[in-house]
């Protein structure tokens, strides 16, 4: 398993930030009693908007195998306008339906992500692309056991989740490019 401070460390260098030491809070659920850390980046990628990312969600077995039958699992990274300060909480969500069985896959669509991340949330739902709003990529991380990759959870409406899982994430990712919403706020309006 890829330790903490190895996952820290890459999704800081994926954000831009090394050499930061950021605070590292952790999320549980009293259901499952599953927990995740997590933190963020203020002012990153850009002034006005804050980065997340999880730590430890790398321990969970997703299912997928490489190749060469190593564990293949994920972390979760995000990203949003400055003022939404509960965006951890969906990625932790994330973490959860994970380890509860749902699939950790780009085009993946987690209903309910961002039912929590405050009021008047118009993108309730989250979706599972590459990382795409940093400069740097996100390599991955390989050990004798697992290869752990760094995926985006993005909030998206409820008729953008519909779409995409009526016609799969690459349609909904064409409306993104052919729209180019503002994805970094909660309250945008929906594209369908």
């Amino acid at each position: 398993m890829v330790d903490d401070y190895a996952a820290l460390a890459n999704s800081l260098a994926g954000f831009g930030r090394t050499g930061l030491d950021p605070n590292v809070g952790t999320y549980s659920t009293a259901e499952s009693g599953h927990r995740v850390g997590g933190f963020s980046v203020a002012d990153c990628p850009d002034e006005g908007l804050t980065s997340w990312s999880t730590l430890g969600t790398n321990r969970i077995d997703t299912g997928y195998r490489t190749a060469s039958g190593k564990m293949v699992t994920a972390e979760f990274v995000g990203c949003a306008g400055s003022g939404w300060d509960r965006f951890g909480t969906a990625l932790a969500f994330c973490t959860f339906f994970v380890a509860d069985g749902g699939p950790s896959r780009y085009g993946t669509v987690v209903r309910g992500a961002f039912q929590h991340a405050g009021e008047g949330v118009s993108t309730p739902h989250g979706f599972i692309v590459a990382p795409f709003c940093w400069p740097e990529t996100f390599p991955s991380v390989e050990d004798d056991d697992t290869y752990t990759v760094w995926l985006q959870l993005v909030p998206i409406t409820a008729a953008e989740a519909l779409h995409a899982e009526q016609h799969g994430g690459d349609a909904l990712e064409n409306v993104f490019e052919e729209r180019q919403p503002d994805l970094f706020d909660l309250r945008r309006t929906s594209l369908l």
